[in-house]
């Protein structure tokens, strides 16, 4: 089994640089002889609640992703960006072999116990995050999500949050000392989840050391994770 993955484009709009990098995955040889395809959550830097207007803004790539999957499985595993999509996203791909989770899955494969998540849980020091977790994977938030809060007004809160977002990166990311740190979360991490591979995403760090890969930031990194039936590779983009 040959698997690629994906996580933290963060494409803001339809065709955009970032939606350009996707394209660059779905057309690379590694996705052409993948079994499955994994989008590892946060494609989309703001796609949330089941909102039908996202299939219009973003029309050209899901199309791209309904055509590159149409004879493999197709995994999306929401992000903190991209959550509480299931009905879209299931009626979107219905001709497809779909699976959409809000948790982490396993894969076996040749008794390979493949672990993807967006990867959020390995931080367990990020207290605000945790709350603030709780609070968008709750059932009854995302229907009032759904119910309550129109498509503009998403919008612009997204809008708003990549806006300070980028200001507060800017100033205080310092990745050498994220990189690092990372490494020592992974450690306990890996006590705490069992397994032989694991794919995850979220941090915006680069890390591969053969049992653990992440791709980081695409825009930066210009990677994705491809597992080739034995090890976790990190290809380029191109």
């Amino acid at each position: 089994m040959k698997i690629s993955s994906i996580s933290d484009i963060h494409i803001y709009e339809d065709m955009d640089e970032r939606a350009e990098l996707l394209d660059k995955f779905l057309n690379s040889d590694e996705v052409a002889q993948s079994d499955i395809v994994i989008l590892l959550g946060d494609i989309f830097d703001m796609m949330v609640g089941n909102k039908s207007q996202y299939l219009d803004k973003y029309k050209e790539t899901l199309l791209k992703i309904k055509k590159t999957c149409i004879n493999k499985k197709l995994v999306y595993i929401s992000g903190n960006h991209d959550f509480s999509l299931g009905k879209i996203l299931r009626d979107y791909f219905s001709s497809l072999d779909f699976q959409y989770s809000q948790e982490p899955i396993v894969i076996i494969d040749n008794a390979q116990r493949i672990y993807l998540s967006h990867g959020d849980e390995v931080d367990t020091q990020d207290i605000a995050y945790k709350r603030w977790k709780a609070i968008y994977s709750n059932i009854y938030f995302q229907k009032a999500v759904d119910i309550l809060l129109p498509f503009k007004f998403i919008s612009m809160l997204g809008k708003d949050a990549s806006s300070k977002s980028k200001k507060r990166n800017n100033k205080e990311f310092d990745y050498d000392k994220a990189q690092e740190n990372y490494g020592l979360l992974l450690s306990s991490f890996k006590e705490r989840v069992v397994a032989d591979k694991y794919i995850l995403g979220h941090t915006h760090i680069k890390y591969n050391d053969k049992t653990i890969a992440n791709n980081g930031f695409p825009l930066q990194h210009n990677c994705f994770v491809h597992y080739n039936g034995s090890e976790l590779e990190l290809v380029d983009l191109g």
